[in-house]
């Protein structure tokens, strides 16, 4: 059996179309946008409409990927997953998801951030 650890991964979206630049998880192996409970997986790289292909990159290939921010964030702060795909700027989580490179000076903007496959813990 061949495997493949390609990224980034052609996957299909779920009921609700997707933008480029937005975290994404997997319901019933299709892509819909990730929220702050899910176990994300990648991060849209185009805008795909339902039901069409579009390219994921995956969180566990390492490197930087540009997200969507869900308000401000400064530059070097650590990020968790937010709402509708996107990252905001840690609070009093238990835990982060990132580190963002980029400030965001709003909702919306895009942040270059090095995202974690899994969410690291934070010491109490």
């Amino acid at each position: 059996m061949a495997v493949s650890n390609a990224s980034p991964k052609t996957l299909t979206v779920g009921a609700t179309g997707v933008a480029a630049f937005r975290l994404v998880t997997l319901t019933n192996n299709l892509v819909v946008y990730n929220t702050a409970d899910d176990v994300a997986v990648g991060v849209t790289l185009q805008a795909a409409d339902a039901g069409d292909p579009v390219s994921v990159a995956l969180l566990n290939a390492g490197g930087t990927l540009k997200v969507r921010a869900a308000g401000a964030i400064t530059a070097g702060e650590c990020v968790v997953w937010a709402a509708n795909g996107s990252v905001a700027a840690y609070s009093s989580e238990d835990y982060i998801n990132g580190i963002a490179l980029d400030a965001a000076g709003a909702a919306g903007d895009i942040v270059e951030c090095i995202l974690f496959p899994t969410p690291v813990a934070v010491g109490s």
